[in-house]
């Protein structure tokens, strides 16, 4: 009986094992399906991002052909392409995991938004989806640093688009896409009365990239127009020297009682250059009666471009205009080295526009006098009305000679003794130098005199 009770006690537990060993080789194989479906889930995303065949980009690439920011292996393994689609993939899927993973294995969008030439329909996509907008106008502002331009009719596909943002993204690229003529000029040029100011903006900056089919077709917007738009205008500017023969349209913009287009035009003229000088006209009016602070920059630089012939109209007009204009147009003068200007800066200390007006002037003239010879009178008046240190150099050419010595023995020691009252006078205000300075130029007086 004790026998037949051990027997099957070691059966029941040879039972046991068995069904132990059975359990464990189930689960071990369970794994090891689990690895596998992992693995090819791997492998079909690393070579199907979005998990869809109708996902992957329309045009194929050489991947050569891509410049990268990254040199991470996982920045250089996709194209623009694929890279929006991962990022489509991120923001749409319901799949927590997936898309925890993807926001793990998602670089910095600097390292792979690249100028993908391939990937423009792609872009065109990316820009409809709020989500992916910004991703988009990333890599449409990329391809103007790129030496590689998108594909031709990739592009001109984007024109027709109902969606202003692809419009925009279209004729910005156009600038960058060859070839470039009247064709497509005549084709963004359909854009420049769009009802969005934004596609019309990009597609008069478009034209301006396009030489002389783009310069035609802004040219015949400008005609005759009183109110063009800034963009307009300042893609007239894109031009240089090529754009001249819109001078006389922008000088006209120049007499319109609306100022708003005022800088515009006048950087383009600046640009222009020296064929500008067909404009003087208008811009010695507009130079001589409205040179206010708001203009004093650009008018100035486009005298500098014009050069001598600016430089002959200021000069005439001089004496009649306000104080901000004597200031742009002696800047002028001191950018010119325009010794033709010491007479008119030299009358107008007798009676200065403004304080600021006569220190410009005196500055100018600190400048330009040891170049020169003036006049027994320009020296004169330069003496009586001059700041410390023009005295003090024109003294010594008064000293000089004792003829000029004894023909203004008079105006020294007038204006030694004024000199002498306004040092010993508390309330005009001095620094030690200008103290110094003055006291020095009395005793030089008092030596010139006391030799003749």
């Amino acid at each position: 009986m004790g026998k037949r009770k051990r027997r099957r006690k070691k059966s029941n537990q040879k039972k046991k094992s068995s069904s132990a060993g059975v359990s464990i080789g189930l689960i071990a194989g369970g794994v090891c399906a689990v690895v596998f479906v992992i693995g090819v889930g791997i492998f079909v995303w690393q070579n199907n991002p979005s998990g869809s065949q109708g996902d992957l980009p329309k045009r194929k690439i050489s991947r050569e052909q891509i410049e990268f920011a990254s040199d991470s292996d996982l920045g250089q393994s996709r194209t623009t392409a694929e890279w929006l689609a991962l990022l489509k993939e991120m923001r749409t899927t319901e799949n927590m995991m997936r898309a925890t993973f993807l926001k793990a294995r998602m670089p910095n969008p600097e390292a792979f938004l690249g100028a993908d030439p391939a990937a423009v329909p792609d872009v065109y996509e990316a820009l409809k989806d709020p989500r992916l907008e910004k991703y988009g106008q990333a890599i449409i502002a990329k391809f103007g640093q790129s030496a590689d331009p998108p594909y031709f009719q990739d592009v001109m596909d984007g024109l027709n688009s109902d969606h202003p943002q692809v419009r925009r993204a279209a004729i910005q690229l156009l600038a960058h896409v060859k070839p470039e003529g009247p064709d497509t000029a005549e084709q963004v040029g359909k854009y420049l009365n769009d009802a969005d100011p934004e596609v019309s903006k990009s597609a008069t900056i478009a034209l301006g990239s396009m030489g002389e089919p783009g310069f035609e077709l802004l040219v015949t917007q400008l005609k005759g127009n009183q109110s063009p738009s800034p963009h307009l205008l300042k893609a007239m500017a894109l031009f240089g020297e090529s754009a001249a023969p819109a001078v006389p349209d922008l000088a006209k913009l120049l007499t319109v009682e609306s100022t708003e287009h005022r800088v515009p035009v006048l950087i383009a003229l600046e640009k222009i250059g020296s064929s500008s000088k067909v404009a003087l006209p208008e811009l010695i009016e507009v130079w001589s009666t409205e040179s206010g602070e708001k203009w004093s920059e650009q008018v100035t630089a486009v005298m500098n471009r014009i050069g001598k012939p600016a430089t002959t109209a200021m000069l005439e007009k001089f004496a009649q205009v306000p104080a901000e204009a004597q200031i742009i147009a002696t800047q002028h003068f001191i950018n010119q080295k325009s010794h033709d200007a010491i007479p008119v800066l030299i009358q107008s200390l007798e009676a200065p526009k403004s304080v600021e007006a006569r220190e410009v002037a005196l500055d100018a003239l600190r400048g330009m006098l040891p170049e020169n010879s003036p006049t027994d009178e320009q020296l004169a008046a330069l003496f009586e009305f001059g700041d410390t240190e023009l005295r003090a150099w024109t003294l010594e050419e008064i000293a000089a000679s004792t003829e000029r010595c004894l023909k203004y023995k008079s105006l020294l020691t007038q204006v030694r003794s004024g000199l002498q009252t306004s040092l010993a006078d508390p309330r005009v205000e001095k620094s030690k130098d200008e103290y110094e300075a003055g006291t020095r130029l009395v005793k030089r007086i008092d030596q010139v005199v006391e030799s003749l």
